[in-house]
């Protein structure tokens, strides 16, 4: 795939999304039909809707703000380190129509109609640079009472807003991030829509009945999860990079 595959001239704001998918299929002689049937397939189980755009049979597209270009640099040190085989492989970084994207594998190119586990890693899943902001915002304090209509306090109710960071420190809370270090934010089953609902999933005794849930009755699947997470455990420990870098918002 060439650097010429983004046209810029091409895309207009409103069709941003299907300009960038047909503009980087063009590029693939012939188009197989499982590149066109792509968007069709897609899944995206959280994170902002818009943000990732499928590119073709094997990689995908994510939106990056003009102002922080951290996450580009950081999967460009991880092609080097030692958690390289466990991390979505880097290829570029693309601009079209006045945006950035980050062009990276689809881990899910190898499978069809999968079953998907979305988990936030961390105790802590927010940037300083959001601790730092002050604005108030009305649709974090419908999350909040949609979650748990007691929460607010008694000057959020009268504001009927919150800052990002009022509502972050709320779910991690509410959630496994702080008492076991990650949260199932979304699953999908084969065959079934994705589920979000797990907002209120917060002991260890109701995670496991969730990663129970959604691995089955095959005992022999826990076990092959457990072997892998131990090995990606490893090449953590042992990389590098993550003796001398600090994240948040990371994925599994």
């Amino acid at each position: 795939m060439g650097n010429n595959c983004c046209r810029p001239e091409r895309c207009d704001q409103d069709n941003a999304p299907k300009c960038l998918t047909n503009g980087v299929l063009e590029c693939s002689a012939p188009l197989s039909e499982a590149i066109s049937k792509t968007t069709d397939a897609w899944i995206q189980l959280a994170g902002h809707a818009g943000n990732f755009i499928p590119a073709g049979p094997k990689t995908v597209w994510k939106k990056q703000p003009r102002d922080d270009r951290q996450e580009g640099q950081c999967l460009k040190e991880l092609m080097r380190d030692k958690v390289k085989d466990v991390v979505p492989k880097f290829h570029r970084e693309i601009e079209c129509n006045d945006t950035i994207y980050l062009e990276m594998e689809d881990l899910l190119k190898h499978f069809r109609d999968p079953n998907v586990m979305d988990v936030k890693m961390g105790t802590r899943t927010f940037l300083e640079s959001e601790v730092r902001n002050p604005e108030l915002r009305h649709d974090l304090y419908e999350k909040m009472i949609h979650i748990d209509p007691l929460e607010p306090t008694e000057d959020e109710r009268n504001q009927t807003s919150i800052t990002k960071l009022r509502y972050m420190q709320f779910r991690e809370r509410g959630s496994s991030s702080a008492s076991l270090g990650f949260r199932i934010e979304a699953t999908r089953r084969s065959g079934e829509p994705p589920n979000t609902d797990f907002k209120k999933v917060h002991t260890k005794d109701e995670v496991s009945s969730t990663i129970l849930h959604f691995i089955g009755a095959e005992q022999s699947v826990c076990k092959q999860f457990l072997r892998r997470l131990q090995e990606i455990r490893k090449k953590f420990e042992a990389s590098e990079y993550f003796k001398h870098h600090e994240q948040a918002k990371v994925t599994l």
